[in-house]
């Protein structure tokens, strides 16, 4: 992997942008680069896979996302803060709960454990905003459904990861992103 050295000032500068004990000046940089390639709104284009750097990776088809940490969210373009694969499924949730009044219907859109009113238990925990109960998922499982969602209800998303320095991890320390719609 190459390496590169940066003055201390920029390195200060970098900071600014960035979430402590989340992002590093990798994400801060990719971050800024996915801002730099979206000329008036539009999807960068997509980046050839160079020798260690990983492109965008696509959204229907994930790698493996155990010890992946998001770094940023959207859904349908709104920032999901603070971002992580349960924040991301339980804001796709509301917005389906918010677009399909029956509880069965959603049930079948989500495609995970939903109950209706309060539930703490067995791994559930409450969405008030929808009067719902949601059972927490990994991060392979929030995103299947998070796509689901999506997809169902022709809505959007993006998020950026970076998977942990962890035995296990598809690509330890390395940056990735996927969107949809």
């Amino acid at each position: 992997m190459p390496s590169i050295d940066i003055s201390d000032d920029l390195f200060v500068r970098l900071q600014k942008y960035a979430t402590p004990f989340v992002d590093t000046p990798e994400t801060v940089i990719l971050r800024a680069l996915e801002a730099l390639e979206r000329p008036n709104g539009r999807a960068p284009p997509k980046l050839a896979v160079a020798a260690g750097t990983l492109p965008e990776f696509e959204a229907m088809h994930p790698p493996n996302l155990t010890f992946a940490k998001v770094v940023s969210a959207l859904w349908n373009g709104q920032p999901v803060k603070p971002a992580n694969w349960n924040r991301l499924l339980d804001t796709a949730i509301t917005y389906a709960a918010t677009q399909i009044g029956d509880l069965n219907k959603l049930r079948r859109i989500v495609g995970i454990n939903i109950e209706s009113g309060q539930k703490t238990d067995e791994g559930y925990h409450f969405l008030e905003d929808v009067n719902l109960s949601v059972q927490g998922q990994d991060a392979n499982g929030a995103w299947r459904s998070i796509i689901f969602i999506a997809q169902n209800l022709k809505a959007s998303v993006e998020v950026s990861f970076i998977w942990r320095n962890k035995a296990g991890a598809e690509h330890p320390g390395k940056a990735g992103s996927m969107r949809f719609g």
